[in-house]
Formats: C-alpha cells, sequence, structure tokens
C-alpha cells in the first residue's frame, strides 16, 4: 500500500522500514529505486535493525541515509531539511 502511494503521490522523501509486515524493505527500496517516477528520490532507513552488515544493504539498495530505532525526532527533521535542501540545488 505504501509503494503504491509513494507511486501515485511521488513524495519528496521517502521514510521506510526494514521490517515491514508484507513486503520487506529492502524489495520496497529496490522497487523505489527501480521505479524512473521514483528512482532520484530520497530514502530514508528508519529502523531497529542496527548491525554494520543492515547498514551497508541500506546503502548498497538505495538508502541515502539510514537512521536505527530508537531515534532522535530532531535528527530525523534534520536529515529530512537536509535531503530536501540538496534536492532543490541539484
Amino acid at each position: 500500500e505504501g509503494l503504491a502511494m509513494a507511486f501515485r503521490e511521488r513524495p519528496d522523501v521517502i521514510i521506510l522500514d526494514l521490517m515491514l509486515p508484507q513486503l520487506k524493505g529492502e524489495e520496497g527500496c529496490k522497487r523505489i529505486r527501480g521505479t524512473p517516477v521514483l528512482e532520484r528520490t530520497p530514502i530514508i532507513m528508519l529502523t531497529a535493525k542496527n548491525l554494520d552488515v543492515d547498514r551497508i544493504i541500506g546503502c548498497v539498495i538505495g538508502a541515502d541515509i539510514y537512521i536505527t530505532k530508537p531515534y532522535d525526532s530532531q535528527v530525523l527533521l534534520n536529515e529530512i531539511n537536509r535531503l530536501l535542501q540538496q534536492a532543490s540545488l541539484g
């Protein structure tokens, strides 16, 4: 459902968890990156998976930012703002 909404709404930033009930976040990220209208949309992985290998996988599959839970909401907002500023410049 979230992917369908992203394809339809074309958000400026996507926040994606790796552990989703129906579709793994890794697969969702790959689908987003493989879709021309969303391939450049910044993706923030927000997840409880905090191993180094998880971070590496997140980056390899296309996440721009990887934040682990529990997280500081101000850090998340700062990262969103930074990604939006980068998008407006480039």
